[in-house]
């Protein structure tokens, strides 16, 4: 099993890892093809009040207000565009030196579209009860 991504929402100002079954896993491959495109969210890292843009990689971030509806947007825009993808595709990855080329990942659009909606989701459901969205880095 490849790294992952973890997101789940939360009560605003609480910060706390729960089991990833109130949440999704995002596969690290897929996040790292997304993330120039989530570097347009302000969000705050680690805890409230530290702000910054995008996701943290390597910690913790967290998405409220006005940024949880551009990550849902953003999110839901990838969606739409897998949609479009055979049942079964490549995409680039990072590059090899060992190799002196880029990686070639594989990808299910059915888990990609799955991981991807059920993040919606999360987003949909955090909007809408004025909650946050706290992402867990790998």
């Amino acid at each position: 099993m490849g790294l992952n991504h973890d997101f789940m929402s939360s009560k605003i100002g609480i910060v706390k890892y729960q089991a990833v079954h109130e949440g999704v896993k995002v596969e690290d491959d897929l996040m790292s093809y997304m993330l120039d495109s989530l570097q347009w969210i302000d969000t705050e890292w680690n805890e409230l009040g530290n702000r910054n843009r995008g996701l943290n990689y390597y910690g913790i971030t967290i998405i409220r207000g006005d940024s949880l509806k551009l990550l849902m947007d953003i999110v839901s825009s990838w969606v739409n565009l897998y949609q479009n993808a055979p049942s079964q595709f490549t995409m680039t990855g990072d590059f090899q030196l060992d190799s002196n080329t880029y990686e070639k990942i594989e990808y299910q659009k059915a888990e990609v579209i799955g991981q991807l909606t059920k993040l919606v989701e999360i987003c949909e459901a955090a909007w809408n009860n004025d909650i946050q969205v706290v992402h867990f880095g790998i």
